[in-house]
């Protein structure tokens, strides 16, 4: 039994968890939507629907799927397909469920912000594909996160969302922006179905460990802090006090010498005695070395 309640409701269909499987290659197959069923997938949203058949007028207009994940081309995390729906409808069947939906009102909204990209192999130098294509994975992430509490912002409808969602952190900063549920595909296409599962255990020990009981005491906290002049404007004002007010400290403690804040890109840290040295005189307390430091032994403040 669950500690944390994961579940999710909209217009009536209750989900059991926030992650679901998003229409594409990993969707296409019966084998691949069992499996993604198994490894914990709230819901399916199957391959799109098409209106038109394999061949029209003589010009190839339904290829089989063509896939790349970009790992090997420099760009973990990523891909780029050719993946055309593999469902026919009859047009006038589609149209009518269509115009009936539109006349019950929307129940939520779905996001998906995608980019036209070209990839290219550099020990070629030819792209991928010979036209920019949809770009898929890591790279849209953030972009998304943007565009969820874009329209969080706006409705208070439920929001499906996908887009460059790899790990359970994707899952949790998704849900922070104004999402109900989200969509995943390039990761289950990397790491197979078993991602899934994945998700939902990291987001439910995240749960667990900051002390929420459920989905709505995280979903939508980001949104106000989200595109906000007024903390973006106080925060620049942080940033233009003299170097003279602010300080830094070093765990000595916590510091193990890695030396990764040695990297400063104004010289400000050497390690001597495999312990950061800091030349407070150059130091412009840009924040790197703070954010690098795996055990968090740097601290970065004003003065009192």
């Amino acid at each position: 039994m669950s500690k944390v309640d994961l579940s999710v409701e909209i217009a009536g269909v209750r989900f059991k968890n926030p992650v679901a499987a998003a229409s594409g290659v990993i969707t296409r197959s019966v084998q691949s939507v069992e499996g993604c069923i198994k490894a914990g997938a709230s819901a399916i949203v199957t391959k799109s629907i098409s209106f038109v058949s394999g061949v029209s007028g003589g010009k190839w207009l339904l290829p089989r799927p063509a896939i790349w994940l970009l790992d090997k081309y420099g760009d973990p995390g990523s891909s780029q397909n050719i993946s055309i729906g593999n469902f026919k409808l009859h047009t006038d069947v589609t149209c009518a469920h269509f115009d009936r939906l539109e006349k019950a009102g929307a129940a939520g909204h779905t996001i998906y912000s995608l980019f036209p990209a070209t990839v290219i192999d550099i020990e070629t130098g030819m792209p991928i594909l010979p036209f920019p294509s949809p770009y898929y994975g890591r790279g849209i992430s953030a972009h998304e996160n943007y565009q969820t509490a874009r329209l969080a912002a706006l409705t208070n409808c439920p929001i499906i969302t996908s887009g460059g969602t790899m790990t359970p952190r994707d899952v949790i900063s998704r849900l922070m922006c104004g999402a109900s549920v989200i969509e995943v595909m390039t990761a289950a296409m990397r790491y197979g179905s078993k991602i899934f599962s994945e998700m939902v255990d990291g987001l439910e020990d995240f749960m667990i460990r900051k002390g929420y009981a459920s989905l709505q005491d995280i979903r939508g906290i980001s949104v106000p802090h989200v595109n906000n002049p007024e903390e973006y404007a106080r925060f620049v004002t942080e940033r233009q006090v003299p170097r003279e007010a602010m300080t830094m400290t070093i765990d000595r403690v916590k510091c193990v010498g890695y030396a990764q804040c040695s990297v400063c890109p104004y010289g400000a840290m050497d390690m001597q005695d495999g312990f950061p040295k800091w030349n407070a005189r150059i130091c412009e307390f840009c924040g790197l070395c703070q954010t690098i430091c795996p055990t968090d032994a740097i601290t970065i403040r004003r003065r009192k």
